[in-house]
């Protein structure tokens, strides 16, 4: 038994068409993936996040797919609730806070979105004769939930959880934690992977009889394909500096994101501006990508 685990898409279609045509390859050679297990975060910051979902379906309909829920659906799951409700302090606008969002809610379906509503944030799920696999996004009981490297989280679920193998993404980075026999294994991000440049990477474990083996899977794709979408798709306009520092994450392989909203929302700070919710004024969106020199 073959699975492939793919994460945090970020409606980067070029890389998921590259992660698609990998397994195809890989059938070809006699080593076919024989289920799929998705972990969050399909859309938000790249274009044309419709493409994207027309791919996953698509790929749904080639492999037997198992489906987790990401904060980024949480957040437009929660913008469309407050919205049909008429019960919304701010609405999303066009800007570096949450211009990318907006974009991303203006082309998604009624369809995405109720399929999205349907999602678990986690499950356990078990193939015949092989170890339960415990799948989540951020972590079992939070998609927001940061298990990374120093933190303790990983080992603190690895401890609580009866699975021997978990699953979880959000960070974007690959990595291996073992705890008291048990191990937790994040694929990166397949749309913005962080620690690679120019490639897309996602994991393909195989049973054993004791349990399941991680293949780490890193491949080329064409980040200036995609890059070419951000200008004649809109989202650089309704985005401004998030679209460019998204640009640049992807083309740089690093978390460029956290550095420009980290130092914005220190600049806003320090001259007394209160945050609201997800906005920071745009001038220290600005100040920030300058100071950093992406602007």
């Amino acid at each position: 038994m073959k699975v492939a685990v793919l994460s945090d898409i970020h409606a980067n279609q070029t890389a998921l068409c590259a992660c698609m045509e990998e397994l195809k390859k890989r059938k070809k050679r006699g080593c076919p993936v024989d289920v799929v297990i998705l972990l969050g975060d399909y859309v938000t910051d790249c274009p044309y996040p419709q493409r994207t979902m027309e791919l996953l379906y698509e790929l749904s309909l080639l492999y037997p797919c198992h489906w987790i829920r990401g904060n980024r659906e949480e957040y437009l799951l929660t913008y469309q609730d407050q919205m049909e409700e008429n019960d919304i302090e701010e609405k999303w606008e066009e800007s570096s806070s949450t211009g990318s969002l907006l974009y991303t809610y203006n082309n998604l379906s009624k369809k995405d979105l109720d399929f999205f509503r349907s999602l678990p944030i986690s499950d356990v799920i078990t193939l015949e004769g092989c170890k339960p696999l415990c799948v989540f996004h951020g972590s079992p009981k939070d998609a927001k939930e940061l298990l990374k490297q120093g933190n303790g989280r990983a080992e603190y679920y690895l401890k609580e959880r009866a699975e021997s193998y978990l699953l979880g993404g959000h960070t974007h980075d690959q990595c291996e934690i073992r705890c008291d026999g048990k191990v937790f294994w994040n694929p990166g991000a397949l749309g913005i992977p962080f620690g690679v440049k120019g490639k897309t990477i996602f994991s393909i474990l195989t049973s054993k009889t004791d349990g399941w083996d991680c293949e780490w899977v890193t491949i080329p794709y064409s980040i200036e394909a995609e890059i070419k979408q951000f200008e004649e798709s809109g989202l650089n306009r309704m985005a401004n500096i998030y679209a460019l520092v998204t640009r640049q994450s992807l083309i740089e392989g690093r978390n460029i994101m956290l550095e420009t909203v980290t130092l914005a929302n220190k600049l806003a700070e320090q001259e007394e501006i209160e945050k609201k919710g997800l906005k920071i004024p745009e001038k220290y969106w600005e100040d920030a990508a300058r100071r950093l020199k992406i602007l």
